[in-house]
């Protein structure tokens, strides 16, 4: 279940939303799945520079009425999460690692997403976990999410599943079904470099554009014409 679809049912589910493409592909995902009354995504502002994705994810999930979004403030999680260019603390020293993988930012995340989910009794979470795109962040493998899913169910005493919808898809393939959905790409952000205008030049913003390049299709953030 951990990489295939949302299932349809009358019981909510809890989305980690980013405001980045992957999370608001898997958001649109969950509204058709469950109904966007129940759904809620948590955002969480950790101190990353591209903080722009915040507003993003606000713009996302309100296009989307689902039932809630919050956003976490907790920009103090910089100072504790491992290095990464992305929390202005310098690369890690991971040479075998992208160097703007954060380290453990999925495990806090996932807790506090599971925390935050169990006081409004849901039982299910997800988000865009990606290991094609980005197979050199360890956290965003099934090597991670399985036991994770079980380590959260045990330390709530609440069973709680993690389902990654595009887990093992291409970024060309999570466009064209953002597509479908009717994902408002003009909205989502995924420029790390933290200015007001996406870069077009950082890693992924490069993954970005070649996705929507493969897919077919313009990309209304990153238009370069």
């Amino acid at each position: 279940m951990l990489g295939g679809p949302i299932p349809a049912s009358d019981k909510p589910i809890a989305v980690l939303l980013s405001g980045g493409l992957d999370s608001s592909v898997v958001l649109a995902l969950a509204c058709k799945a469950r109904g966007p009354d129940l759904v809620h995504a948590l955002s969480i502002n950790y101190g990353q520079t591209h903080s722009r994705e915040l507003a993003a994810a606000a713009e996302v999930a309100s296009d989307f009425k689902i039932r809630e979004h919050f956003i976490a403030e907790l920009y103090m999680l910089k100072q504790v999460l491992g290095k990464s260019p992305l929390t202005e603390t310098g690369s890690h020293d991971r040479l075998d690692l992208q160097p703007t993988w954060i380290p453990g930012r999925n495990i806090v995340q996932l807790a506090i997403l599971s925390s935050w989910a169990y006081s409004r009794d849901i039982h299910t979470l997800t988000g865009g976990w990606n290991v094609i795109d980005y197979s050199g962040y360890p956290d965003c493998r099934e090597e991670f999410l399985i036991p994770m899913a079980r380590a959260l169910s045990n330390g709530l005493d609440h069973f709680t599943s993690i389902i990654a919808p595009i887990l093992m898809a291409s970024k060309a393939d999570i466009i064209k079904i953002g597509q479908e959905l009717d994902v408002p790409f003009e909205y989502t952000w995924s420029c790390y470099e933290g200015l007001r205008r996406a870069c077009g030049k950082c890693a992924s913003c490069k993954i970005r554009l070649a996705g929507f390049e493969e897919a077919g299709l313009v990309d209304p953030v990153l238009y370069e014409g």
